[in-house]
């Protein structure tokens, strides 16, 4: 039988060789797959500087389909859009009707500017302007020496937060956006003949909240993807009616009129929809992230006056877009 002093000489070199082994000195032993330190969580690392590949067994361990960043984001961001719409169709109260010739035409550029954070989440600034710039078609001629023209122009400034791209599955990236929303909207018209010359104006300037929704269905490992974005708001203020009537000149029976203008104040609010699908190509060049999208947009904007009787007007306008994208 071993004697107690031999027992303990055993035991102590039992502890030695485990305090010594590999696995107590965090040495790696077995293959990198097993090492769960190789994977560190995303909330360790900003999501804006380059993420280390996860190990191959454990990665759809570590990054949950539902929360892992779908592509690998930038901090900043700038995107610019243009679009060219075309007034298919209009609203009066309950009346809906087409317009299938001479229809209005708009240019509406966009820009966004995005500043990300290290959950992968960013702040986001867009200014989208509609500006008409003419009709397609024929034109209603001058009748005799009288012309007469209009404008219409809207500015939209939004300030969003934008949730990272989520995908719920491999084949889907979805964001979220939600915000504030200002609208500045100017619409002018005049007519004139050598006798005199009227005009008329109103602007409306509104504040409300903005939402939106951003999805892409991947097209496999290729790059490209079916885009898809929906945003809303509605935006509450008011502004001035103005109309003005200058005489030029006595009229061919000696009546001159005298001059006067009237002022009003509006109050409305304005719904907005925006409605864009298209085909998109993201990758990467000389270390930037960029993408290129292109597709169909549809417009609706309708207002409606909130003091006195309640009369809504709307538009829908239609046409195709370009989307450039650049990550720095």
């Amino acid at each position: 039988m071993p004697s107690r002093s031999r027992l303990f000489g055993l035991y102590v070199a039992i502890c030695l060789s485990i305090v010594t082994s590999p696995f107590a000195l965090g040495q790696e032993v077995s293959s990198p797959a097993l090492d769960v330190r190789a994977a560190p969580s995303p909330a360790d690392v900003p999501s804006f500087l380059p993420a280390p590949n996860p190990p191959p067994d454990l990665g759809n361990l570590v990054y949950s389909p539902m929360f892992q960043v779908a592509r690998p984001p930038t901090r900043w961001y700038v995107d610019g859009e243009m679009a060219v719409l075309f007034n298919v169709a209009y609203h009066y109260n309950e009346h809906f009707g087409s317009i299938p010739s001479n229809n209005d035409v708009f240019l509406s550029p966009r820009i966004f500017v995005g500043r990300r954070f290290g959950n992968g989440g960013s702040v986001r600034f867009t200014y989208r302007n509609l500006t008409e710039v003419g009709q397609l078609g024929a034109t209603s001629e001058p009748s005799g020496d009288r012309t007469s023209g209009n404008s219409f122009t809207t500015n939209w400034f939004d300030l969003d937060y934008v949730t990272r791209e989520h995908a719920p599955f491999t084949w889907w990236r979805v964001q979220y956006e939600a915000g504030v929303r200002i609208v500045y909207r100017r619409e002018a018209y005049w007519n004139q003949s050598p006798y005199y010359r009227s005009d008329s104006s109103q602007d409306y300037v509104g504040v409300g909240p903005h939402f939106g929704l951003t999805s892409n269905w991947l097209l496999g490992q290729s790059g490209w993807a079916v885009y898809g974005r929906a945003d809303t708001a509605i935006t509450f203020g008011g502004g001035d009616a103005i109309y003005s009537y200058i005489p030029r000149q006595s009229n061919p029976w000696g009546w001159v009129e005298s001059p006067r203008s009237e002022r009003s104040s509006t109050s409305e609010c304005q719904f907005d929809l925006g409605l864009q699908l298209g085909l998109s190509r993201r990758g990467e060049w000389r270390g930037r992230a960029i993408g290129l999208i292109m597709g169909v947009q549809a417009d609706v904007i309708s207002r409606t006056n909130t003091v006195g009787s309640v009369n809504s007007f709307g538009v829908v306008n239609v046409g195709p877009f370009l989307r450039c994208e650049l990550g720095f």
